[in-house]
């Protein structure tokens, strides 16, 4: 289409041409919602869909071009959250310079790729970096996944762990595990040998793994730094783990339903997030774990008995 003698032809490519050239912030927001930021020149397009939607549009009401730029440029938005020591480039997640491929990994640059927050999976990511058991980092997310048992904000997990009636730990009795206590032991006092089932460390699981166990005792919620776990027992469809050290946040009232918490040293609350940053498909149907359950414990028994350290919270089959 040719433009009328002496009119200018006023499309969307000169317009943002234009703009480009002349102006150093600016937007235009299509009729679908869409909006594209000019900032210095670069655009940065977001669609309505797009889950930043509404700091984009307070960004641009503060016309705060550093943010467009954060909220635009996700692998440079990675490499800041995470100070430097994760980047993200062709779809490759890399921890310090090294390439890092497992289901997190997988996850992460998924919500990436659709536009997801993906905030709590990059401190999560950068916890477990930290752990030096190759298993744990291997295998922890899958255990999470497996067992629905959600991350929170800081990039931690929540657990269960089942407790005596005065709150003492089930197996020394010595351990107390009220709301607010922090139960921790030197890690190599703990076993990290993953194809051990039950020996020296503090365990907590699943709901499959403390629900009717101990009668009359508590059921505590547990948060767990990722680098603080030692090993993940393979047997028994991944039930528990063991670590080194724990915060109690809560005591059950209702099993664990949101996939993100945001927690305080003695509170665990929803966070309803806008993503399925762990969004877990596979909940487990128990009804045959239940009999192993049993053997188990008949296993443990025989353990704890030539176990002598009274610091180690030793397998409370919950």
């Amino acid at each position: 289409m040719k433009a009328v003698p002496g009119t200018m032809l006023f499309n969307e490519t000169i317009l943002r041409s234009w703009i480009m050239s002349n102006i150093p912030f600016a937007h235009v927001l299509s009729d679908s919602g869409n909006v594209t930021v000019f900032v210095k020149g670069k655009p940065y397009t977001f669609e309505k869909t797009n889950p930043h939607y509404d700091r984009v549009v307070q960004a641009i009401a503060n016309k705060d071009g550093a943010e467009i730029e954060r909220l635009g440029n996700i692998p440079k938005a990675v490499e800041d959250f995470a100070g430097g020591n994760i980047s993200v480039a062709n779809g490759v997640v890399t921890y310090k310079g090294r390439a890092v491929h497992n289901s997190l990994t997988t996850r992460i640059t998924r919500l990436m790729s659709e536009g997801f927050p993906f905030d709590s999976m990059l401190k999560f990511l950068d916890n477990l970096m930290q752990n030096s058991s190759q298993h744990s980092v291997q295998e922890l997310y899958n255990f999470l996944v497996l067992r629905n048992l959600p991350i929170t904000e800081n990039g931690c997990f929540l657990a269960y762990k089942a407790v005596k009636q005065d709150y003492m730990d089930v197996h020394t009795g010595k351990i107390r595990n009220q709301v607010g206590d922090i139960p921790q032991m030197e890690r190599n006092e703990v076993d990290d040998d993953w194809r051990t089932q039950c020996s020296s460390g503090y365990h907590v699981g699943a709901i499959e793994y403390v629900q009717n166990f101990h009668p009359g005792g508590h059921i505590m919620i547990v948060e767990v730094n990722p680098k603080d776990v030692v090993s993940v027992p393979t047997e028994n469809s991944f039930q528990k783990c063991r670590t080194c050290k724990y915060v109690v946040v809560g005591e059950m009232d209702g099993e664990l339903v949101s996939q993100l918490y945001k927690t305080t040293s003695t509170s665990y609350t929803p966070s309803t997030p806008s993503s399925p940053s762990c969004q877990h498909t596979n909940k487990y149907e128990n009804d045959d774990e239940d009999d192993d359950d049993e053997d188990w414990d008949e296993d443990e028994d025989r353990d704890m008995d030539d176990d002598d350290d009274d610091d180690d919270d030793d397998d409370d089959d919950e």
